[in-house]
């Protein structure tokens, strides 16, 4: 398997477009260095896993052999940016250390019947056809996207300004200090970069980003076997529990983070294991327990800043309530006794710090704010100090939120929620299909995974959270999808078979109609679909395809219960037909278009010179200037007297010193207003910019006080165009113009 995966990524890197033949020898000493630190991390992981739980299932021992791998990972990259040594040479001595301190680690007791296995697995799906269909449908499509990334350059607009900005700048210096990107002076703001640093961690064997879109389909296996596990804690069974976790793979988001080098995967995935910790202890009571939720909560809070108010929103009330649950026994008892809870709060505190929870302490200590820039109000009041308010980003949460399924999957996870409410208030009279811990039946259990526990997610989301995308409710879906487990495992045939027929034509419409965020979900889907027509059609056989379902299913109601649910799923699907219908799936794949010109430009700057400081303007997408051995130094160069202003500065903005942010939506570009030729040519001559490299103005900057020329080029083109004797312009397209300062 190493060896196919090796040739697999040399082979791929050496095809896509820009890479030479001649990096092979390079590129083949990048995958022995990450195999090296790849193996170490995992050994490192199974030794705690298999220390702190040794009869673990396989799925749950392989979700908390990663989860402490990659703290194996941050750890490192923490330790090296400290000392000032984040190299190659470093990492691989830490990767032995760590192979020889995990070398006496017993081996795992794992059947090594494989050819059972396959065969009980095909026996598996012989026998459910419809299942099998389903679960093998959303594997090619997840295993071809993910395929995709590795030919693909990293195209994405965050990716390219900083989730891969902030690794480059930290490979350069040799440490993790809190840098100036090329646009934005970031050094007191908050940012949890936990990701950032496991970006660095596969950057540096590489010296480039080629394979690291491809790093997302770790984190989706990861949360499809979280997913699961919880799913069979819940009680569902193992067929059911495989559907409903796959589906998760066709919400329309979480295919589009497959082919970027975005945190929002890693942040569900890692908010999963924390939900799935939480029933880990739940189960088994203990100090091991508590921590390994410790460590996957700061982790989690660690990934993106919307961590923390789910943290203490819902996380953490819900890890209190279980044990509140646990601390006494049936007959009263003390199960857990309050000085070793205490112990355990100290221990699990101390390990969420340094998992993740450090970026939180940092900031406060820095800005007096744990979530800075944020300003924070809780009913008025203010809490902290910050640069920008809930008004700086105007709310839309309820669209986007419906951004996030395909409409025929938002329509089946309705009429499943519908079908489950009904079976778990039948639960308390009869049961239903008790789960494997009889004290909670099925049904209510996959209610609140699938309805109560997604619905906080919303309204925490909807009503504290300053953001207006739903990127950070990927998990949404995934839960949602629990509201399936009861159909899918109801003892009356006719209702199973009425769910999986529903599933199956969710899927195939999901697949052809392309989802509402369209190419992204399919890249290999035909030209020929891409209308809009085609989610209007496709919406009405998802309508078809669940009534049919309800025929089955809510046959087992009551009248009125059938009217009140066919009046709730009518009204949900007008409210998703009406924020469907304007939207079109239509469009090329990511490299046609406006995107191809500036990677064209990109590529001539990499050919031809290495080694260089580029300043770079009209557009903050610069990692790619770093070319492909990451050498070249990039920089924003400001335009007025003031060489430290940079597009972005949250700490001169609190301060005063500047416009708030707000009025910047409203065109008032302080950073560029006084603007003087012969200031920013001493800017240049300070940075020692040796190439200018400028592009046409985007929508979001073109703003009447943002001076630009007739085809949209900003001001430093117009003044090197004017001044020859300085400028000798090298590159010219319709986007892009390339300009070589002349000494």
């Amino acid at each position: 398997m190493a060896i196919l995966l090796s040739a697999t990524v040399l082979t791929l890197a050496v095809v896509q477009d820009g890479f030479a033949p001649g990096t092979a020898a390079a590129l083949a000493i990048g995958v022995v260095l990450l195999a090296l630190w790849g193996t170490a991390a995992l050994r490192t992981g199974r030794a705690i896993a298999t220390r702190l739980d040794p009869g673990a299932e396989p799925v749950a021992r392989a979700l908390w052999t990663f989860l402490y791998a990659y703290v194996w990972i941050l750890l490192s990259v923490v330790l090296a940016g400290s000392l000032g040594r984040i190299d190659a040479v470093f990492l691989s001595a830490l990767a032995a250390v760590a192979m020889l301190a995990t070398a006496s680690t017993p081996r795992e007791d794992f059947p090594r019947a494989g050819r059972r296995t396959t065969q009980a697995i095909a026996s598996l799906a012989l026998k459910y056809p419809l299942a099998s269909a389903i679960v093998g449908t959303v594997g090619v499509l997840s295993v071809a996207n993910a395929a995709w990334a590795f030919i693909l350059p990293p195209f994405a607009h965050d990716d390219l300004s900083y989730h891969l900005v902030y690794p480059v700048e930290w490979f350069q210096s040799g440490t993790l200090n809190m840098r100036a990107i090329p646009f934005g002076n970031h050094q007191s703001a908050y940012f949890p970069l936990n990701t950032e640093m496991f970006y660095l961690w596969l950057l540096l064997p590489f010296r480039h980003a080629f394979h690291i879109n491809a790093a997302q389909s770790i984190f989706l296996v990861v949360s499809l076997l979280a997913l699961y596990d919880i799913f069979r804690k819940c009680g569902a069974s193992q067929r059911s529990a495989t559907v409903a976790a796959s589906l998760f793979c066709l919400s329309p988001m979480v295919v589009v983070e497959l082919n970027q080098a975005y945190v929002d995967l890693p942040f569900a995935c890692f908010f999963l294991l924390a939900i799935d910790a939480i029933l880990v202890f739940r189960a088994g009571p203990s100090l091991a327990t508590a921590a390994q939720f410790a460590i996957a909560l700061g982790v989690f809070a660690g990934t993106k800043t919307p961590g923390l108010p789910f943290t203490l929103l819902i996380l953490l009330p819900t890890f209190a309530g279980v044990l509140f649950r646990v601390w006494r026994s049936a007959d009263g008892g003390v199960r857990i006794r309050p000085p070793r809870i205490l112990l355990g709060a100290l221990v699990g505190g101390v390990l969420f710090i340094a998992a993740g929870g450090w970026w939180y302490l940092r900031n406060l200590l820095v800005a007096g704010n744990p979530i800075f820039p944020l300003h924070v109000e809780l009913f008025g009041f203010s809490v902290f100090d910050g640069a920008y308010d809930r008004s700086a980003l105007p709310q839309s949460y309820f669209r986007r939120l419906l951004r996030l399924w395909a409409p025929s999957l938002l329509v089946l996870f309705t009429a499943g929620s519908l079908y489950t409410l009904a079976a778990a208030i039948a639960a308390r009279r009869r049961p239903f299909a008790p789960g494997r811990n009889s004290e909670r039946r099925f049904p209510e259990r996959a209610f609140w995974a699938g309805i109560v526990l997604p619905g906080a997610l919303v309204l925490i989301f909807g009503e504290l959270l300053p953001y207006d995308s739903a990127r950070f409710l990927l998990t949404v879906p995934g839960l949602s999808a629990a509201v399936l487990l009861v159909p899918l495992d109801a003892r009356q045939r006719r209702v199973r078979l009425g769910a999986e027929f529903a599933v199956a034509v969710a899927v195939a419409i999901a697949v052809v109609a392309g989802g509402w965020r369209g190419p992204p979900l399919l890249l290999l889907r035909p030209p020929c679909l891409a209308s809009s027509a085609q989610v209007w059609g496709a919406f009405s056989l998802a309508c078809a395809a669940c009534i049919a379902f309800a025929v089955f299913a809510l046959a087992e109601l009551k009248y009125r219960q059938r009217v009140g649910a066919g009046l709730i799923a009518g009204m949900l699907a007008f409210l998703s037909f009406r924020a469907a219908s304007p939207i079109s799936v239509g469009g090329g794949v990511p490299w046609v278009g406006k995107l191809r010109d500036p990677w064209q430009a990109y590529s001539f700057l990499d050919r031809n010179y290495r080694n260089v400081t580029v300043a770079a303007t009209g557009s903050d997408k610069t990692f790619p200037l770093y070319g492909r051995d990451l050498s070249n130094r990039v920089r924003y160069v400001n335009v007025t007297p003031f060489d430290d202003w940079l597009f972005h500065d949250y700490v001169r903005n609190f301060e005063g010193d500047r416009i708030p942010l707000r009025s910047d939506r409203n065109g008032v570009h302080y950073y560029r207003s006084g603007a003087d030729y012969a200031a920013w040519l001493a800017n240049l001559r300070a940075e020692g910019a040796d190439i200018l490299f400028t592009q046409r103005l985007t929508y979001f900057n073109l703003k009447k006080s943002y001076v630009r020329d007739p085809e949209g080029f900003p001001l430093e083109s117009i003044w090197a165009e004017r001044h020859t004797e300085k400028f000798k312009r090298v590159y010219a397209s319709s986007r892009v113009r390339i300009y070589q300062i002349l000494k």
